[in-house]
């Protein structure tokens, strides 16, 4: 008994120890954003509707859209009071001190790191490794570095805290007695309506209990329909719960919300870049082979892009079982051609990508003539509509030739990508599927591709994708990368020594032995990869400059503001929206200032004036400016004329 006590207690102050660690990286990793000023365009807005003075404030940020009676809602409706409310909490604790809203980004992203430790440890029925991968992971993914240090984006961070919260207490629920079971759905519940309340993401929560219970919870053999009765039973208080609140969110905003959309020609590229935008987020936010023909990537970077590029062909060379049989085959005639169609696919796509380098001359021709309205009708309406140029002037060559290099990357490297796994699936499909049903742990994988492509599908369906909504696909991403490290370690070092004998000796012992080190080596170089780019590794400076440029601008203006007369209407000139992303890896979506950023901070430091900003032109620069200035001009008819200068000397 007394060595049973002691396990139990050296066991609780592992895992302590790991909780411990876990919280400090995931805090290590975003320390920087601390000393940065406020971020992304939303946060002016999004402090002043939100600031509290009395009950009937509350009331409005309850019944009201997010940023209702602002710029913003020109732009798109939604319904977030929970993210909402988080805001008016920081500015009585904090005012305008930027340092407490980016103390409580970090304070979130800790608290969802450790419940994703919490939560892994709770699947995996104890396993310490995999749950602490699974969270050092998540707190280090890269694609977070558009979400963690921007203010406005906390949304995603909330939802994904209630999420798991939800998960954890249903758990919980379905472990404990009969008083406890109603006590803890009673919290998941709640936590559920807490997700929904902090971004609509939340809504496949619900789905999410559902495959929980289908995949999850162990039962007697039952047919496959009295299982989905089951879960579907199981799960119906959450449909409902999701149910009641989308309804008050559609009154509310009296409509389903969003962002409206462009045109048909925008939504069908939107549409089709979707899928490969999500996947290459999770598996390789930094690009595949982006850095071999970046100019701005050092040596270093190219070395390490190519050496991930050479672990996509090892998969190849040690599947050449599977390329042979492109040839001679026992399968159908329309196998057969499914399967030289996707390795002719695979093949034109590698060529683009080792090839373009070499084109970029010719892409920049094609786009100088495309602005001048020369070339095929489709291309220039594409240039026109997607860049939102009316004309031959308009956003450099050079900052669309980037945009293109993007484009063709991600592109023709998913497609690659893609076709190459496929192709490797196909011929390993029999291990794939014996995997996810007879192996411990082929249902929790199956759990969390579930939970992978719940988001997903809520892209598609509402035709909307940033990169900044990747924070809650990351968590399901990051456990089973978990599990399939700590799988592939132990079946590595499960081997033999007649077997590691084998890999010169019996074909089949070798190809078995091949098999795991190449599988091995994949996985751990895939983690490798993420953690290598991660800002816990690498400085991503955009938002810091972006938040230096925001930080200027506003001081100027405020320090004029006083000579302004009331009602006055300020016309801005050039006035930075943000920062092209530059450099290698960069944050992909770095913003500063909207008209309407710049007249909720002049509202809140001078709420008698009632100022409105006007914004006439725009200005993107490829890096933060060394010095900027803003000359104000105040004219006879109540108007004031501001424009930013880049680059003062």
């Amino acid at each position: 008994m007394e060595t049973d006590n002691t396990n139990r207690t050296s066991h609780s102050a592992v895992v302590f120890l790991l909780l411990l660690s876990t919280a400090f990286i995931a805090f290590w990793t975003y320390r920087e954003a601390l000393g940065y000023y406020f971020t992304a365009p939303d946060s002016m807005t999004l402090v002043e509707t939100s600031r509290v003075g009395s009950l009937g404030d509350i009331v409005n940020i309850l019944s009201k859209p997010l940023m209702g009676g602002t710029g913003f809602d020109q732009m798109g409706s939604f319904y977030r009071p929970l993210a909402t409310l988080s805001y008016s909490l920081d500015y009585a604790l904090w005012g305008l001190n930027p340092l407490g809203y980016h103390l409580t980004n970090i304070g979130l992203h800790v608290s969802v790191t450790v419940l994703v430790f919490v939560l892994m440890l709770s699947l995996t029925h104890g396993e310490r490794a995999m749950a602490w991968l699974a969270a050092i992971l998540f707190a280090t993914h890269p694609i977070l570095v558009e979400s963690v240090p921007a203010i406005p984006r906390r949304q995603d961070m909330i939802a994904g805290l209630f999420l798991v919260l939800s998960l954890l207490f249903f758990r919980k629920h379905l472990a404990n007695t009969r008083l406890r079971r109603l006590a803890c759905l009673v919290f998941s519940l709640l936590c559920c309506i807490l997700a929904l309340g902090a971004k609509e993401t939340g809504v496949v929560l619900a789905p999410l209990i559902f495959a929980h219970i289908l995949l999850l919870v162990e039962k007697p053999a039952t047919t496959g329909r009295e299982a989905v009765a089951r879960a579907f039973k199981g799960s119906l208080p959450y449909f409902v719960a999701t149910l009641l609140t989308l309804v008050w969110r559609t009154h509310v905003l009296q409509g389903f919300g969003g962002y409206p959309h462009g045109s048909s020609l925008i939504l069908a590229i939107r549409e089709f870049s979707i899928i490969p935008s999500y996947l290459m987020d999770l598996f390789s936010p930094v690009g595949i082979l982006e850095p071999v023909y970046a100019m701005s990537a050092s040596s270093t970077h190219k070395i390490v892009s190519v050496a991930g590029f050479i672990v996509v062909l090892a998969l190849i060379v040690t599947s050449r079982r599977a390329l042979r049989k492109l040839v001679v085959d026992d399968a159908s005639r329309r196998v057969q051609c499914a399967k030289l169609v996707l390795s002719t696919v695979a093949l034109v796509s590698l060529v683009i990508l080792l090839a373009y380098p070499f084109l970029s001359s010719l892409a920049d021709k094609v786009l100088q003539a495309g602005y001048q309205g020369h070339g095929p009708q489709l291309f220039v309406r594409f240039l026109k509509g997607w860049r939102g140029i009316a004309d031959g002037s308009g956003v450099p060559v050079s900052a669309d030739l980037y945009f293109v290099r993007k484009v063709i990357d991600l592109t023709f490297g998913f497609l690659f990508v893609c076709c190459t796994l496929f192709l490797v699936g196909f011929h390993r499909r029999r291990n794939i599927r014996d995997y996810l049903s007879a192996s411990p742990w082929g249902k929790l994988v199956s759990f969390f591709l579930v939970w992978a492509l719940l988001p997903l599908t809520l892209y598609l369906v509402t035709l909307t994708f940033e990169h900044r909504l990747m924070y809650i696909p990351v968590i399901p991403f990051a456990c089973v990368l978990s599990v399939l490290l700590v799988s592939s370690f132990r079946a590595l070092s499960s081997m033999t020594p007649l077997q590691r004998e084998g890999l010169l000796t019996a074909a089949a012992s070798r190809q078995q032995c091949v098999s795991r080190v190449v599988n091995f080596a994949a996985v751990w170089f895939l983690a490798i990869w993420l953690i290598g780019f991660s800002p816990l590794v690498w400085p991503y400076r955009e938002w810091d400059d972006c938040g230096k440029m925001t930080s200027i601008i506003l001081s100027q203006l405020t320090s004029v503001a006083p000579s302004f007369p009331d009602n006055a209407v300020i016309h801005i000139y050039n006035l930075p929206s943000g920062l092209l992303s530059y450099g290698f890896p960069a944050v992909k979506t770095p913003a500063c200032l909207l008209g309407y950023s710049v007249e909720s901070w002049l509202h809140m430091k001078f709420p008698e004036k009632h100022l409105k900003v006007v914004v006439e032109t725009w200005s993107r620069p490829s890096t933060c400016p060394a010095k900027l200035k803003v000359d104000t001009t105040i004219v006879q008819d109540r108007s004031v004329l501001a424009t930013v200068r880049l680059d003062v000397t």
